[in-house]
């Protein structure tokens, strides 16, 4: 399925998000379970839970920071608040920004990279920002994913 295609009456469906003490479970058998993850406001240091998370194909992967940068697969970049897209060439080494807005009240995505990112079917150029809402898809180069926010 296309993500970003839109076929009618078929309601979007992912699988659960689960947090243990040892990371992240990816099972795809616990269709009751929902995600732990929560608001920037509400969060707490011992919980190992995120803001939000990116989801596709080739990405699976929990927001921990209120800032990250997403972009091209650096050995040499091992920050922790950087997310690796994989190592295409139509991916910049510092491409978007996710960020948390405080006086919107919401998380941005920012194109810092020269080619352009597409979110929710729209070209965003460099230096644009748009709102991300929950299930946002977003493409940047050949990686496809979902900006996911708590229920």
């Amino acid at each position: 399925m296309n993500m970003f295609s839109e076929e009618k009456g078929k309601a979007l469906k992912l699988p659960p998000i689960r947090m243990t003490e040892k990371g992240i479970d990816q099972t795809q058998d616990r269709p009751e379970e929902k995600a732990e993850i929560i608001l920037p406001m509400k969060r707490q240091a011992t919980n190992p839970s995120g803001y939000a998370k990116l989801y596709g194909k080739e990405i699976s992967c929990i927001i921990q920071y209120t800032e990250v940068i997403l972009g091209r697969t650096n050995p040499k970049n091992k920050k922790e608040c950087f997310i690796p897209l994989g190592d295409h060439k139509k991916i910049s080494r510092k491409h978007a920004k996710i960020f948390w807005n405080t006086d919107k009240g919401c998380f941005q995505i920012q194109n810092i990279g020269k080619n352009p990112i597409i979110v929710n079917k729209v070209d965003v150029l460099s230096n644009e920002i748009v709102d991300l809402l929950g299930k946002t898809p977003i493409k940047i180069g050949p990686a496809c994913f979902y900006f996911l926010l708590p229920n």
